[in-house]
This record gives C-alpha cells, structure tokens and sequence, in this order.
C-alpha cells in the first residue's frame, strides 16, 4: 500500500481530526456542565474530565502560539530573553502585593499564586520570544 502523499488529501484529513477534537471536546463539556447543574460544582470539578478539558486547552493554546508568530507582519524585532521576563515577573509581583496587602489569607497564598502567575505568564512569553528570533534567524538566511 502507498503512503498518500497528496496534500490534499492529507489537509482534507486534518479537517476531519478537527472536527472529531471539536465535537468531542465541546461534548466533554456538556458532560461537565450536565454533572456541575445536578450535582454541584465542587462535584463537577472533582471529575477527571474537568482536567482532562484544561490539558486540551493549554495544549491548543501552545500549539497555536507558532502559528500565531509566524502569521504577525514581518520586520517584527523579538524581544530579548531578559525583556521577555520582565512582564511576568512585573505580573507576578503585583499579585503577589496585592494578595499579601488587601487580602486576609496568609503570605504563602500570596506567593504561591504569585508565583503560579509568573510561570503561566514566563512560558507563553519565552516561546514566543524564541519562535520569533528562529523566524528572524530564518529570514537573515
């Protein structure tokens, strides 16, 4: 049997995986909002589907990052690795102050959730910062 090569074909079959992923993840979903009206959503968020459906997204979100970059006007300067961080840890820092003073809860909620914000912030930022400097490297070529 011969491997298809046609690009059609295989950008045809794309679609299709799209949307089998669509139609089950929008089902997985209703699943949840279906156990989260009956039951509570504590109970709701117990179930392994709800984790399940933030890895798809975060996995989506990732994926399309690349695209993202690679679909912005050209000339586009990357940021340096260092300005990359410097947003996020700005991020995290405020939360970090404004849970720590405005908040009753204890100084180590405020640094973890500070801290959950910068990595969240951190890993988005250098991704693209390192998608941008290949797409620039690629074009110097």
């Amino acid at each position: 049997m011969k491997k298809v090569t046609d690009e059609r074909i295989v950008f045809e079959n794309l679609k299709h995986i799209k949307t089998a992923f669509l139609v089950q993840t929008l089902g997985i979903i209703l699943i949840l909002a279906v156990d989260g009206t009956r039951n509570g959503y504590e109970h709701a968020r117990s179930n392994p589907l709800w984790l399940l459906v933030l890895i798809t997204a975060i996995v989506l979100s990732y994926s399309r990052l690349r695209t993202a970059v690679e679909s912005e006007r050209p000339g586009r300067k990357p940021f340096s690795y260092g300005k990359a961080v410097i947003g996020p840890l700005a991020a995290g820092i405020t939360v970090f102050a404004a849970v720590a003073l405005f908040s009753e809860t204890s100084i180590m909620n405020a640094v973890i959730l500070g801290a959950v914000l910068f990595a969240a912030s951190l890993i988005p930022a250098l991704l693209i910062t390192f998608y941008r400097k290949k797409n620039q490297d690629e074009d110097d070529l």
